[in-house]
């Protein structure tokens, strides 16, 4: 009797359970599909982390916008305390064009992808733009001898720029050098097999995402075990028929005949209640005769609702560590003291600011094509672009370090100044200006009388200010 139970629920559940089965099947399929690493291109992967993960997604955000807020204005260097007539000019024209081109969005687009693929190829066009290549897509050659045919020496020197070389063999697009601008994320030499399996030596830059490829691998195997895990241990109801229902002494007739009647009873009693349990919903209460409900339940304590919540969370924090982004920057809070805040803003801020120095070659050499072209008579070489960026931490520090400074009086007033980032020292105006202003909150203020004392016995054995000698005998009785 125990097969046709089992024969007949398993028939049940195939054919009233596929829109459940996909509750769990279609996830693993697609988290299974996204991790199958060794048959991706590794900038594709690099792409899919950054849409896919939410900590390295978070965290290359977190960089990108960082990035273009270090881009603070536009200025010019090497010139005096006054600018000419055609100084003047050429800023009003580099920020009109820094606006109208959208300026910030084009640097945090570089940082983004500087922060995901580790390389940035931008194309420089005729008409004094700059086009992003895409990654998977360009290989540097020592000659176009190295095009399509790739043998085995190794590439150090990247004279041209191929483009799609994969695809169209021997009409490939090939760019010199001097038309395409290249950002390493770092400048560290490695070692690296390009598109079309050449080694490469101080080439390309090594992703920064590739570091989190392995715990990233390990966490999606854990979310895939889990699912299944939980859907192989998922709480069900055993109900038990009263096997008295389908007792042989019910039935006549020849022991094969009655074997038969009994099977036929129990799938049409077996059917006919499991159809009634599917049309109930799960709030639903039961009221049963010659049936017993049970709650059949896992005692795994690794399937519980929080299993693997820490595991999963020390996976997260490995990766922000591996991106160099602290736990505090992304989800706002910090585990450690403020002293430990300060210290990693600072870091932060370095990393940023290294990164926006290898942007702002790109963005100068941008700008000044375009001036060049508005008047070949700018001094496009002045042209400058201030990168700071101080956290809020940092700025707390940095005012205080002022006024420690302004204390010691072994600064100048212009040195003081100058510590502060955003500030130059003063002109002779603005001294003339705080001046008057000095003057004019002196007279509002007027002279402040000094406050009188409480002449009580207790409050002069109290009284601390030299030479004030108050109450008479009771003051020199106490040495006052």
């Amino acid at each position: 009797m125990r097969r046709f139970f089992s024969k007949f629920f398993g028939g049940i559940k195939n054919q009233f359970t596929p829109s459940i089965k996909t509750v769990t099947t279609a996830p693993v399929g697609f988290v299974s599909r996204l991790s199958n690493f060794e048959a991706m291109d590794d900038e594709d992967i690099y792409d899919q982390f950054v849409i896919y993960e939410p900590s390295v997604g978070a965290a290359v955000d977190t960089v990108s916008i960082m990035v273009r807020q270090s881009f603070s204005r536009i200025t010019l260097k090497n010139v005096g305390d006054k600018l000419d007539k055609i100084e003047e000019d050429m800023l009003e024209d580099a920020n009109e064009i820094y606006d109208e081109v959208d300026m910030p969005d084009f640097i945090e687009a570089c940082a983004d992808v500087l922060a995901t693929q580790g390389n940035v190829f931008l194309l420089e066009n005729d008409d004094n733009t700059l086009t992003f290549l895409p990654n998977k897509l360009c290989r540097w050659v020592e000659s176009k001898d190295d095009v399509v045919y790739t043998n085995n020496n190794l590439i150090t020197v990247a004279n041209y720029l191929t483009f799609n070389e994969a695809q169209l063999g021997e009409d490939t697009i090939i760019y010199p050098k001097d038309k395409i601008i290249h950002m390493k994320y770092k400048s560290t030499p490695h070692f690296v097999t390009d598109s079309m399996g050449a080694k490469t030596y101080n080439i390309y830059s090594v992703s920064p995402l590739h570091r989190v490829i392995i715990p990233i691998w390990r966490q999606r195997q854990m979310i895939i075990t889990d699912l299944l895990m939980r859907w192989k241990n998922v709480p069900r109801e055993h109900h038990k028929l009263n096997p008295e229902l389908f007792n042989s002494m019910l039935f006549s007739g020849t022991p094969e005949q009655r074997r038969k009647a009994i099977e036929d009873a129990i799938n049409q009693g077996i059917f006919s209640y499991a159809q009634q349990m599917q049309e109930m919903t799960p709030e639903s209460n039961y009221v049963t005769t010659n049936v017993d409900i049970e709650m059949v339940e896992t005692s795994n304590r690794n399937v519980t609702p929080t299993a693997g919540n820490v595991l999963l969370e020390q996976l997260d924090a490995s990766i922000r560590e591996a991106l160099n982004i602290p736990s505090s920057m992304i989800t706002g809070n910090g585990s450690g003291s403020y002293a430990t805040e300060l210290v990693m803003a600072g870091y932060v801020s370095s990393k940023i600011m290294h990164l926006s120095k290898k942007i702002k070659p790109a963005i100068l050499k941008l700008l000044r094509a375009r001036l060049k072209a508005i008047n070949s008579a700018y001094p496009i070489d002045k042209l400058d672009i201030l990168i700071e960026l101080n956290m809020d931490a940092q700025k707390i520090n940095i005012y205080r370090e002022a006024t420690i400074m302004k204390s010691l009086e072994v600064f100048t007033d212009d040195e003081v100044r100058t510590h502060i980032p955003g500030f130059e020292p003063l002109t002779d105006e603005q001294r003339e200006n705080i001046k008057v202003w000095k003057e004019r909150t002196t007279e509002n203020i007027g002279d402040i009388p000094d406050p009188k004392h409480p002449d009580t016995p207790h409050s002069d054995a109290s009284h601390s200010r030299v030479g004030d000698i108050r109450g008479g005998d009771t003051a020199a009785k106490h040495n006052v």
